[in-house]
């Protein structure tokens, strides 16, 4: 080899070493090396807090007991119109797609006569209680797999208090709801008095420890309903300055007329009215309690007795389930003394002859 070849392979050699170095370096540059992997540790730390945060799916519906009492009747028939194209809610009415679904609230599971119900469904056991029912409306493939119904389900609680309300008001009987402390947990710290259910002290003893006058009530009764209805009318009369004689003076039946709207999803009070899930209320002042002719009362109803005096129907407002334990009426009260008044003072217009004010 001469001189001039040997240093055409001596450049080549240099050039193919340069090139070797280059390219190490950029190389390199595109792909850092790890220190024994814990580079790479410490990446996929950096891209796991990079990542968004999942949020975590809820594991079932929001109970809704707590919702019943409040819950709006009228809207819960208005969501129904969902359910109508597979179901009927009147009394006696024919199965669709699905069964019918009056008087649903306690009912069996899979419990109608003559509809083909799946197996899956067929298969579950029990009744429909307040919580089945809001976990079913909530997913109802979800809650019954293999069930045919084909709804998504109700996402909003309240969609589901409302409906299930209304479906419990189906009924010549609704179920109770569940007790009051279930339905609004009281707030840590809050105390209640409660009175003796087993030996209640005359309504004369009563009025004169609380300051109060002897309201009136049915000749003779002292049971636990007097005593309860005595607690709470003490309150009622206490929660204003005026009494009560005072606030029906200046009360405004126009004001009382539109307080009136939450009671006509349950009663009529048109002269020959009809029963809905409560009695017909026309000429209900100073009328018998639970004399309405063709209406089922509770046996709590029946044994309160008396008469609906104004004293009676402003503690009653107040709080229908205090006064009357074990009574029907879902409705969850008027706080207001004014609110209460007003109403009262539309109702006693609502007759031929309306009562004298006190």
């Amino acid at each position: 080899m001469d001189f001039y070849e040997f240093n055409k392979f001596a450049g080549g050699l240099l050039l193919a070493g340069i090139v070797t170095i280059f390219i190490g370096m950029f190389g390199n540059t595109l792909v850092p090396k790890h220190d024994g992997g814990h580079g790479a540790e410490l990446n996929e730390a950096d891209m796991a807090a990079a990542a968004p945060a999942t949020r975590a799916k809820p594991a079932g519906p929001e109970p809704i007991i707590g919702m019943l009492a409040e819950a709006d009747i009228a809207r819960g028939e208005s969501i129904t119109k969902k359910c109508t194209a597979c179901h009927t809610f009147d009394e006696g009415g024919a199965a669709k797609q699905g069964p019918n679904l009056y008087n649903i609230v306690g009912a069996d599971i899979a419990g109608r006569e003559g509809f083909s119900y799946s197996n899956a469904m067929a298969e579950q056991e029990g009744d429909w209680t307040y919580d089945s029912l809001n976990a079913f409306l909530f997913k109802p493939r979800g809650f019954i797999k293999g069930t045919k119904m084909n709804f998504v389900g109700l996402k909003k609680a309240r969609d589901r208090a409302d409906l299930i309300a209304y479906m419990r008001s189906l009924s010549a009987s609704p179920q109770p709801l569940p007790e009051s402390g279930a339905l609004a947990p009281a707030k840590e710290g809050a105390t209640e008095p409660k009175a003796s259910l087993t030996a209640a002290p005359d309504r004369k003893q009563v009025a004169a420890e609380s300051g109060a006058s002897v309201l009136n009530v049915a000749p003779g009764v002292n049971s636990r309903f007097d005593w309860n209805f005595s607690l709470i009318g003490t309150a009622a009369a206490a929660e204003s300055d005026k009494s009560l004689a005072e606030r029906l003076a200046a009360a405004d039946p126009e004001a009382g007329k539109k307080v009136w709207n939450k009671c006509k999803a349950c009663h009529t009070i048109d002269k020959g009215g009809k029963k809905r899930i409560g009695p017909n209320l026309w000429n209900i002042v100073g009328a018998d309690v639970g004399a309405r002719e063709g209406f089922k009362y509770s046996k709590a109803m029946l044994a309160f007795g008396g008469q609906w005096t104004y004293e009676r129907l402003d503690a009653y407002l107040t709080k229908p389930r205090g006064v009357v334990k074990g009574g029907k009426m879902a409705f969850v009260g008027l706080k207001k003394a004014k609110d209460r008044a007003n109403v009262i003072a539309f109702m006693r217009l609502m007759a031929d002859e309306p009562q004298p004010l006190p």
